[in-house]
């Protein structure tokens, strides 16, 4: 899951949203900025939001419902042909919001590493989300490379396979926290809680 957590919303954010308005919706610098705006900031406040979530809720059940929602919104994206200018950019709002549940998933993570090996596994945490941000855009890259660019932009169907690959990723690294990943935290002995305070 941390693969795919935040490289699913850098790789839309950061590569392809723009484009996707531009060809597809015909918006202009302005406009096109002005949802990127709304989405990093649907993205800050939702991470604000979800840090404290998980003194109500268990956070497996978060990093699940908040992956779903994301694959949901983007598949209205892949299997409506062009929807609404209203519809396309809420789901890219959406899903920009719900995928900064990767703040929940570096905690779950965490705290499944007894105290005395915590740092290095914050550090396989980190990695795994440093080479899932530089894979993914490169994968849906190759994707949406299968499209020629016509006069106008690329077509709509070549942004629907993109999304599509990101959905996918999306899809398998749930499938892989659903099936493979313990689903409870390893209790830390109180000799490891004490030297976690001492040091």
């Amino acid at each position: 899951m941390h693969f795919v957590s935040y490289a699913a919303f850098l790789t839309l954010f950061g590569v392809w949203a723009g484009p996707y308005l531009n060809d597809v919706y015909g918006f202009d610098p302005v406009a096109r900025g002005n949802v990127l705006v709304v989405m990093a900031a649907a993205q800050i406040i939702a991470t604000l939001g979800f840090g404290p979530l998980d003194r109500f809720l268990p956070r497996r059940m978060i990093v699940i419902a908040a992956a779903t929602i994301g694959i949901a919104a983007l598949a209205v994206l892949i299997l409506v042909p062009h929807p609404s200018t209203e519809i396309a950019v809420l789901m890219l709002i959406v899903f920009s919001a719900v995928t900064s549940f990767g703040v929940v998933n570096v905690a779950d993570a965490n705290s499944r590493f007894a105290a005395h090996i915590a740092g290095r596994g914050a550090t396989a945490v980190n990695l795994f989300q440093v080479v899932g941000t530089s894979v993914l855009p490169i994968l849906s890259g190759m994707v949406i490379g299968w499209f020629p660019d016509g006069a106008e932009g690329r077509p709509e169907i070549a942004y629907r396979a993109a999304f599509a690959t990101i959905a996918a990723s999306l899809a398998i690294g749930l499938a892989a926290y659903g099936f493979l990943y313990p689903k409870a935290s390893v209790p830390r002995p109180a000799s490891d809680a004490a030297r976690e305070v001492t040091e």
